[in-house]
């Protein structure tokens, strides 16, 4: 489906770059995750969707009209607060992915804070979509419940948050 959307961007003669950076790193990600047995696949594609989400707040950032620093202290503590709690609590599960995921989900929900500061609601519901997607793929891949049709879910969301993201910012 990203490759679409990338047809679509390139179609519509988008040239915001980092709105393709954003779907090239998450469509990287997507690759990636495949191997999900592979820890070091897996840990490089989420550093992939992570940068994809760094393209796409960037974009934010020029739908703002500027960059407010004080988000940077916001992402720290946010980061801080998830590594203290966040750690404890899933280091049994994931283990030594567990700051991968933890630094990961921090970035996550401060991309989520800064689409809010957009006031587009688009924006905001496909940043939104992608915590809901990643949060049901940490549940599913780490904790194995047995979820009929998991992967609906998992990939229904991620589509959602993709396209949206895509058309929101392009």
């Amino acid at each position: 489906i990203v490759p679409l959307l990338i047809l679509c961007l390139i179609v519509n003669k988008c040239d915001k770059v980092f709105v393709y950076l954003g779907a090239i790193f998450g469509f990287l990600g997507d690759v990636l995750i495949i191997f999900k047995k592979q820890k070091a696949f897996f840990a490089v594609g989420s550093i992939c969707f992570m940068l994809g989400h760094l393209f796409y707040m960037i974009q934010m950032y020029q739908v703002i009209g500027k960059v407010y620093y004080w988000h940077f202290i916001v992402f720290g503590i946010i980061a801080l607060l998830l590594i203290i709690i966040g750690y404890n609590i899933v280091y049994e599960k994931i283990g030594k992915m567990t700051i991968v995921g933890v630094i990961y989900f921090s970035f996550l929900i401060s991309t989520l804070f800064v689409a809010v500061t957009t006031n587009k609601p688009l924006i905001i519901f496909g940043t939104f979509t992608f915590v809901i997607s990643d949060v049901i793929l940490s549940f599913v891949n780490f904790f194995k419940p047995t979820v009929r049709r998991k992967e609906l879910y998992v990939m229904s969301t991620y589509i959602l948050a993709q396209t949206l993201m895509i058309l929101a910012l392009m």
